[in-house]
């Protein structure tokens, strides 16, 4: 149980370190980020289950925003939103159609659901209207790449832990072993 609590606490630690890191990149638009904290929720989900998934997900974001200075501001609710759909997502894709794709492929319906989450989000709380859908294409161009680079770094991060074996199925077989 130590193991367990000490591996989830280091995908926590790792998620922020990538969400700070990822914050002083520039950005071409707002909302365009690669997405990196991403890779701690992803491995969180594939090694330990949803539950699990969700709660690094909602701890990262919760800490980060304490760190960053947005705790309850517009971009935590955008965040924290937009953080909850993507790993709602991956999830239901983990519990329901595991051997149809890929940890990449996972990741790339993550990076989707975030940004829709995140464009629903900001037509409702910032925008008021829904002229804001109309960046739609162009966030889903970029889930697209960013979800991509993401489930490409879960990939070899999890071919890379001790005891998660070699493939994506071997990650699988220790959510149903919390």
């Amino acid at each position: 149980m130590a193991h367990r609590l000490a591996r989830i606490s280091i995908l926590v630690s790792a998620g922020l370190v990538l969400y700070i890191f990822e914050s002083y990149i520039p950005r071409p638009l707002p909302w365009i980020k690669p997405g990196l904290a991403n890779i701690a929720s992803l491995l969180a989900l594939a090694l330990y289950g949803f539950r699990t998934g969700l709660s690094v997900t909602l701890l990262r974001v919760l800490i980060a925003s304490f760190i960053m200075g947005s705790f309850l501001n517009p971009a935590f609710i955008l965040a924290a939103g937009a953080g909850i759909a993507a790993t709602c997502t991956m999830g239901a894709i983990f519990a329901l159609l595991p051997e149809k794709f890929s940890i990449i492929g996972i990741s790339i319906a993550g990076a989707f659901a975030h940004n829709v989450a995140q464009i629903c989000l900001a037509s409702i709380f910032l925008f008021g209207n829904s002229q804001i859908f109309y960046l739609l294409p162009v966030l889903t161009l970029s889930s697209l790449l960013t979800g991509f680079l993401v489930g490409i770094v879960a990939h070899f991060s999890l071919q890379r832990m001790s005891g998660v074996g070699d493939s994506f199925a071997a990650s699988r077989n220790h959510e149903t072993n919390p």
